[in-house]
């Protein structure tokens, strides 16, 4: 959710359009999101819903995320959400769950 629902919204709020890249992110990730989405099911929850209770969460931590890989490359944040738009294949395969959080990437596919 942070990387296909927050990133975006945070860069459309700079003027970026990340559209390229969460289509890029959701097929890098497409198992885990499938897997995830059916956990949600199995215990009847529902992804909006979950994203509009950790939104708050999600927004604060991706501002913060921006502005330190922003820092890092030493250009703005708007700058950095035009560099991952331009290259939002090369990022979304940077940015897979199973690089960023192997051990909850494992739990999805407990058992399977």
């Amino acid at each position: 959710m942070i990387n296909a629902r927050s990133r975006f919204a945070y860069c459309q709020s700079l003027g970026v359009d990340l559209t390229a890249f969460v289509a890029e992110f959701s097929q890098s990730n497409r198992a885990e999101l499938t897997a995830a989405r059916a956990q949600l099911k199995a215990t009847g929850r529902n992804e909006d819903a979950l994203y509009r209770e950790i939104e708050p969460m999600l927004v604060k931590s991706i501002a913060g995320i921006s502005k330190a890989q922003a820092d890092q490359y030493h250009v703005t944040e708007a700058e950095f959400c035009q560099e991952v738009a331009k290259n939002a294949t090369e990022y979304a395969k940077l940015m897979t769950f199973a690089a960023n959080a192997p051990e909850q990437d494992k739990l999805l596919f407990v058992g399977k």
